[in-house]
């Protein structure tokens, strides 16, 4: 079982598109990319997952290379979106967090307003090519309940801020979501002591109501390694907020800088462009996103997932 763990605000400018070329990982399984975390033992290489019912987990590099998948014993998730990862404290493994915390499945959940956190100790890549799968074994993954203060959300944006310990998490608004609903973009943490104690259920305490908006829904989240900023990801572009004080005012105010990100065809009929992760790299600087695939894209090419460093 996993054992214990480990002021800027106004707009300073934007930041070029790509810098680096579109890559594509080669791996044909990896479809729905919802998730990303950079390897912390191995610099360039990443761990993704599939948007909603698939319990896999799969490596790759910066140069698209298939570097192993995992399946995980004895899960069953209703929607995985999001991922992040930390040390555990004293080993210096890397753990995987998979945020079961979206609502685009049915069946509803249930209980409808529980949702689940799959704390995973995170495997060693494999060698540059491998798409072999293999197996973790359910002793090297814990799960965790809990519910969001204020009531039930669609959470796909999910960071972990290592300096103090601190899950973040950021629902996402749907786009035609009627005025009368009064729904509002709202910012949750838990702390890293009650995941892994796991007192089930537990409560995100929402630290944020009503954040600013921003242009696009919210679909993915990280926090630098040295919790100096956070980025957040949307259907469009990203946005870098510079920590200030607590990350509710972090939050309140108005984002750092804005990272473009060039719009591209999906093959989707309203051309939705699907980018739902981000993730800083090792360096706590450079930027990565991949996108999900369409389902125009997976029927109809040799479909591989984009790949871009954004910074």
């Amino acid at each position: 079982m996993l054992i214990g763990a480990m002021c800027v605000c106004c707009l300073v400018g934007q930041s070029a598109d790509y810098v680096e070329p579109k890559r594509t990982i080669a791996n044909p399984a990896i479809n729905g990319s919802s998730g990303l975390a950079a390897s912390l033992e191995e610099s360039g290489a990443f761990f993704t997952l599939n948007d909603g019912r698939d319990n896999r987990l799969f490596a790759f590099d910066s140069r698209g290379r298939p570097r192993g998948a995992w399946r995980l014993e004895d899960v069953n998730p209703h929607d995985l979106e999001e991922m992040t990862s930390f040390y555990l404290r004293g080993s210096m493994k890397q753990a995987l967090v998979l945020a079961d915390t979206g609502n685009n499945r049915s069946p509803e959940r249930e209980p409808p307003d529980v949702f689940r956190l799959h704390v995973v100790t995170a495997p060693a890549v494999e060698p540059p090519g491998t798409m072999t799968e293999k197996t973790i074994p359910a002793n090297a993954i814990k799960t965790v309940r809990f519910r969001f203060e204020g009531g039930r959300e669609d959470c796909e944006a999910i960071g972990f801020d290592w300096v103090r310990e601190t899950f973040l998490l950021i629902n996402k608004v749907p786009r035609d979501a009627p005025p009368a609903l009064n729904l509002t973009t709202n910012v949750h943490s838990l702390s890293l002591k009650d995941v892994l104690r796991g007192e089930e259920p537990l409560k995100a305490r929402r630290i944020l109501t009503a954040m600013p908006p921003l242009p696009e829904q919210i679909t993915a989240m990280d926090v630098a390694p040295d919790g100096s900023k956070a980025v957040i990801q949307t259907y469009d572009d990203a946005y870098e907020f510079d920590y200030d004080t607590d990350w509710a005012t972090t939050f309140s105010k108005p984002y750092s800088r804005k990272i473009p990100v060039t719009v591209e065809p999906t093959g989707h009929p309203k051309n939705y462009t699907f980018r739902e992760t981000i993730c800083y790299g090792t360096d706590g600087s450079s930027l990565y996103i991949t996108r999900e695939l369409s389902s125009w894209e997976i029927e109809n090419t040799d479909h591989r997932t984009p790949l871009w460093r954004i910074r």
